[in-house]
This record gives structure tokens, sequence and C-alpha cells, in this order.
């Protein structure tokens, strides 16, 4: 694995290990990490041609820090960025397949803003929509 590969693993493994111990101050902690896992994701897909498949995960990594600073707007922003990605991206989304939907579903799982109650109804339907999509391309 080259460098960048192993930066990816490491940020993810790390932004889910501060969640899960879930101090009070975890958006502090793992808002620089998700910010340089965003970027870092960026960077590998501008360097391949090709998107990232982690840039999905980026995109939820910042979607909960947005949410732990009460930043609701910008969190939608980025679920709407991630549902675009995907959309953009049928052929990658389809070699990982199982990847995909697991992180959507995480999405689906960890956001407000994705809640039946309170959240974003037009962005739960969106979602909802593009995980029965995943599931009918994975039967």
């Amino acid at each position: 694995e080259d460098k960048t590969t192993y930066e990816l693993s490491a940020l993810s493994r790390l932004m889910e290990a501060v969640w899960v111990k879930g101090d009070l101050n975890a958006v502090d902690q793992v808002e620089p990490l998700a910010l340089r896992f965003k970027e870092a994701c960026k960077a590998e897909s501008k360097k391949t041609g090709r998107t990232c498949v982690m840039e999905f995960d980026s995109l939820v990594a910042t979607a909960r820090v947005h949410e732990g600073r009460e930043r609701f707007q910008e969190a939608a922003k980025e679920v709407r960025a991630l549902l675009a990605l995907l959309k953009k991206n049928e052929t990658l989304v389809r070699e990982n397949l199982q990847d995909c939907t697991d992180c959507l579903r995480e999405a689906s799982f960890e956001l407000f803003i994705l809640e039946p109650e309170g959240g974003e109804k037009e962005l739960i339907k969106a979602v909802a929509a593009e995980l029965a999509k995943l599931r009918e391309w994975g039967a």
C-alpha cells in the first residue's frame, strides 16, 4: 500500500475510535481528522483520476462533525454531496457495492438530519431511495 492509502485507513480508524469512545469533546478531537480525511480523499481522487471510494465516508464524517457543531445546513450539504457523488460514480459504486451501502446506511443511522422524527424529510427520502437502488443492484 502507498502512503496515501495508509493515511486514509489510519484517519478512518482514528475517527471511529474517538466517536465510539464518546467523549464530550469528541467533535473537537475528530474535526481536524475529518477535515484531513476529506482533503486526503480528494487528493487521492485527483491523483488517480478516479473517485476514491473512501471519499464517500469522508462526506459522512464531515457531516457528523457539522452536526456536532450544530451546523445542520452544512451537514445536509455534505449528505447531498454524498448522494451526488454516488450517482456520478455508478461503476465505482457497483464495484464497491457493500462498502457504499454500508456508508449510506451508516449515514442514515448516525446523522440526526436523517432521523425519521425531526430529520429533513426530503433528504431522508433521497437517502432511502438511494439505499433501495443499491439493494436492488445487490439482489
